[in-house]
């Protein structure tokens, strides 16, 4: 399967939280976000091309955390819901 299939979804969930998908990285095809604090500080959210009527969500933080959720292509924008919380949830966390 290609990003095709999942392209809307993915495309409405980005509209409604206000955020760019890139779709070429170094040549080669991904469905990415950036998620930005107002210090700069961001996490990264990318789509797995969808395997059968399975896909993968990731999440991290640039640096050591990461999370991945998985779920039926006709359940992603749950799993994306959860990586944007997660992402926003590790950007709010107070500096130590």
């Amino acid at each position: 399967m290609r990003y095709a299939t999942i392209d809307p979804v993915i495309a409405d969930w980005a509209k409604q939280n206000t955020l760019h998908v890139a779709t070429c990285y170094k040549d080669v095809e991904v469905r990415s976000v950036d998620v930005v604090n107002r210090k700069g500080e961001r996490c990264q959210i990318w789509v797995d091309a969808p395997d059968t009527d399975k896909v993968r969500v990731h999440v991290w933080d640039y640096h050591k955390r990461r999370s991945e959720y998985a779920s039926d292509v006709d359940d992603l924008r749950s799993s994306l819901d959860r990586a944007y919380t997660q992402a926003y949830a590790w950007l709010m966390e107070p500096d130590p």
